[in-house]
């Protein structure tokens, strides 16, 4: 945005806010019901200073507890993710085994059914001569 649209937002900004000002000032009913507001605004942030004061014990103590609890499962949880890929990392390496042995043995019988195809073919039959 350029230096000049800037002071233009700004410039609508500033009225809008002291607009809303007037308006406030001038009207005696929105006035006291924006005094109203803010006094119920006061009013509840004091309060709740007041209770996080008298239950500050308390309140430490069942952060302290539900971290505690939050610390353990975190525990537990991370042995058990630890298991699990210990449990993943041995199911690779038979499989990759299987897959293996798999290869090793269909190798073998293919080599098995050259050495019987070899066998019976008639190549090593030696042929009279008719004459």
């Amino acid at each position: 945005m350029s230096k000049e649209g800037r002071k233009w937002t700004a410039w609508v900004v500033i009225g809008g806010i002291t607009a809303f000002v007037v308006y406030i000032f001038s009207n005696k009913k929105t006035r006291e019901k924006t005094i109203g507001y803010v006094r119920e605004g006061a009013q509840f942030i004091d309060e709740t200073g007041k209770f996080v004061k008298d239950n500050q014990e308390e309140i430490r103590s069942l952060i302290k507890d539900t971290s505690t609890k939050v610390n353990s499962l975190v525990t537990v949880a991370s042995s058990e993710i630890e298991q699990i890929a210990k449990h993943t990392s041995h199911l690779k390496t038979t499989a990759t085994d299987l897959i293996d042995t798999a290869k090793s043995a269909a190798e073998e019988i293919k080599h098995q059914k050259n050495i019987e195809d070899d066998q019976s073919t008639p190549d090593n039959l030696t042929y009279l001569d008719p004459r």
